[in-house]
């Protein structure tokens, strides 16, 4: 789980696009969902994935 966190934050530096950087926060968070449904919305993962 903190590979794929770690690639989402690595690629939203990336992304110009204010659009792009909201689905791919959205698929970030779907990814840990599927991998660990209750330690994905603690807020060590979500609050540095939607506060730049």
């Amino acid at each position: 789980m903190a590979a794929l966190w770690l690639a989402g934050r690595r690629l939203l530096e990336t992304l110009d696009n204010a659009d792009e950087a909201h689905l791919l926060r959205h698929h970030v968070q779907d990814a840990m969902w599927e991998i660990d449904w209750r330690g994905s919305t603690a807020g060590a993962w979500t609050y540095p994935l939607e506060n730049d």
